[in-house]
């Protein structure tokens, strides 16, 4: 990512609606909700998951509140981490990794995880940082679960169709949904299986 772009996400502008406490809206907690439905419906409590672009731990919270167990997230901004542990002090227990998502997904085992996940994320990495795709394949086991705009561009916002970034590297996509619950028109979700996992008899 570049650096400008680091910086927006480290302390984004009050004005722009991206700051911490921004996310704990009711139509936040609404998009949680159909995500965590929609998780529990494919893996069994136990599983570990990742959220990439964590923030303030508004998915996470609604995942452990809802039995799982085994839950990690990676984010950038530190008053989005310091947030979360005031607001769910029961989420102490789940490891969030500080820094941007391009470093840490390079120093994850492959297959670390049964699954990875991201919400209105993986839209505000620049061209750049495009290698961050093969990384988030490898280091599934199983899943990879994104929900993101896939129509609106600006400065931060590069849509792609991620069907078309993550099949060729290893991934087969066995699910989309449109008009998401709590989200934009533009939004997509879009579950995928590693290629082999999909293959087996």
């Amino acid at each position: 990512m570049s650096d400008k772009l680091r910086e927006y996400w480290r302390n984004p502008p009050q004005e722009d609606g991206n700051c911490p406490m921004d996310y704990l809206t009711a139509d936040g907690w609404i998009r949680s909700g159909y995500l965590v439905q929609y998780i529990s419906n494919i893996l069994p409590k136990n599983a570990k998951i990742i959220e990439l672009g964590s923030g303030v731990g508004r998915n996470l919270a609604t995942l452990k509140f809802s039995g799982f167990i085994h839950l990690f997230g990676v984010e950038l901004n530190e008053n989005a981490i310091q947030t979360m542990r005031k607001t769910f002090p029961s989420l102490d227990g789940i490891t969030i990794f500080h820094g941007p998502i391009e470093d840490w997904v390079n120093d994850f085992d492959s297959a670390a995880f049964s699954l990875v996940f991201t919400m209105a994320v993986l839209e505000h990495l620049p061209p750049e940082s495009q290698d961050v795709f093969q990384h988030i394949s490898r280091i599934t086991k199983r899943y990879l679960l994104t929900v993101e705009d896939e129509r609106y561009t600006s400065f931060r916002h590069f849509p792609r169709n991620y069907k078309r970034v993550f099949e060729p590297l290893g991934m087969k996509q066995i699910d989309e949904k449109k008009r998401l619950a709590g989200l934009p028109d533009g939004f997509k979700l879009r579950l995928f299986e590693k290629k082999e996992r999909s293959e087996e008899p």
